[in-house]
C-alpha cells in the first residue's frame, strides 16, 4: 500500500475499517490472491513497449523502468524476465540524451547494477529510426542470447503506420528467436497516434506524470492495460516516487491508488478508519463528494473498504455512553 502522506489522525478513537477484495467470495480465504501474484509468470522473450505520455518523462521513465529490470524486481506488479545485462540505446547530440546523461550522472543505483548496464550511443542519430530496415537491423546487432536492449522511438505525423507495424513484427519474431528482450520506449507527439498504438498493441505499458507527493520531485504511474483486471491483487499498475536526496535520484515503487496526491490520502484516511464527515472537514468537500472519489478508487482497484457501522459518528460521540444503559444501572443500583 502507498505510503501515506496525510497529516496523522487526531482521532484516537476511530476504528479502522475492513478493506476487501471486490471479487471475493465470502469463503474464500484473506490470502488466496498471494499464490495467484506470485502463479505470474514473467514477461516472455520478445519486445516489450512501453508508451510514454511526454517526452520531458523520457529519461526518468527509461531510467526507473531500467532499473527495475536490472535488479529483477517487478515493473507495474508483473515479474520481469532474468536479465544478465543490459544495453541502453542513446542518439547523441539530442537534446534527449543529455537530460538522460544528467539523470545517469545523479542516478543513486548501486555498483553491482551500473555493472550489468551499458550505455551506448548509437551513430547517424539524425536519420536513425527503428521503423525502417535499416535501423531495426541496427538494433538488433546489439541483441545477444539472454540480454536486453533498451531504445527510444518517437512516432509523429510523418510515421507509416505500416512501416510500424511490420516492424514491430519483424523485432519481436527477432527477438524471441535469439531469447532475449527488447524494451522499445515510444513517445506520441499526437493523441491520435497514441489511441492508435494503444488499439493496436494491447500489451504494452503506459507510463504518465502523477501529482507528487509533497516534498517529493516527481512521480510516475505506469499500468499495465492488459493486466486491469489483476489490480485487486497489485498486478497491473504502480507508482514510482523520485526524490532528490544527498545529490542522488531515489526512487521508491507503491501501488497506484489514484494519480492524484488529494485523491490519495482520502484513500489513506478511509483506510485508517477516518469518517467521512472529518475527511470532508478537512479538505472542504461535502460528505458525497467525498463518497464518490473513494467509490471511483475502490472500483479502479477493486477493492471495497466496509467502514465500521458507526464510522459516520465522530469518536467523542461513540466514547459517549448510552442516556438509556445509564439510567437503567442507576434503578438497578
Amino acid at each position: 500500500m502507498m505510503a501515506k502522506s496525510g497529516l496523522p489522525m487526531k482521532n484516537s478513537g476511530t476504528r479502522k475499517p475492513k478493506v476487501v477484495e471486490a471479487s471475493r467470495p465470502k469463503n474464500a480465504a484473506v490470502g488466496a490472491t498471494i499464490p495467484a501474484r506470485e502463479a505470474t509468470p514473467p514477461a516472455k522473450s520478445g519486445i516489450v513497449l512501453v508508451l510514454v505520455h511526454g517526452a520531458a518523462l523520457m529519461p526518468h521513465a527509461r531510467a526507473a523502468v531500467e532499473e527495475r529490470l536490472l535488479k529483477r524486481k517487478q515493473v507495474a506488479g508483473l515479474p520481469v524476465p532474468h536479465v544478465t545485462k543490459l544495453r541502453s540505446l542513446y542518439s547523441p547530440g539530442s537534446a534527449e540524451t543529455t537530460i538522460t546523461e544528467q539523470v545517469a550522472r545523479l542516478d543513486g543505483r548501486p555498483p553491482e547494477i551500473w555493472a550489468a548496464e551499458r550505455c551506448l550511443q548509437l551513430e547517424n542519430s539524425q536519420s536513425f529510426s527503428v521503423w525502417s530496415k535499416k535501423g531495426a537491423h541496427h538494433v538488433l546487432s546489439y541483441l545477444d542470447k539472454g540480454e536486453c536492449v533498451t531504445a527510444q522511438q518517437t512516432i509523429d505525423g510523418t510515421s507509416s503506420k505500416q512501416d510500424i507495424v511490420h516492424a514491430l513484427r519483424h523485432l519481436e519474431a527477432q527477438a524471441r528467436e535469439k531469447a532475449a528482450l527488447l524494451v522499445l520506449f515510444v513517445h506520441c507527439t499526437s493523441n491520435q497516434d497514441a489511441a492508435w498504438l494503444l488499439a493496436h498493441r494491447k500489451d504494452l505499458l503506459v507510463v504518465k506524470e502523477c501529482e507528487p507527493s509533497p516534498g517529493a520531485g516527481m512521480a510516475l504511474s505506469v499500468e499495465a492495460t492488459f493486466r486491469e483486471s489483476q489490480r485487486r491483487i497489485d498486478i497491473g499498475a504502480s507508482m514510482c516516487k523520485i526524490d532528490m536526496a544527498s545529490d542522488r535520484y531515489t526512487r521508491s515503487w507503491s501501488r497506484l491508488v489514484a494519480t492524484d496526491e488529494k485523491s490519495r490520502m482520502i484513500w489513506n484516511m478511509r483506510c485508517t478508519g477516518a469518517s467521512l464527515e472529518v475527511i470532508g472537514n478537512k479538505f472542504g468537500l461535502d460528505r458525497s463528494t467525498i463518497l464518490r472519489r473513494i467509490r471511483k478508487m475502490e472500483t479502479s482497484l477493486g477493492i471495497n473498504i466496509n467502514p465500521p457501522k458507526d464510522s459516520h459518528k465522530t469518536a467523542a460521540q461513540r466514547k459517549m455512553p448510552n442516556p438509556k444503559m445509564v439510567t437503567k444501572k442507576r434503578q438497578e443500583l
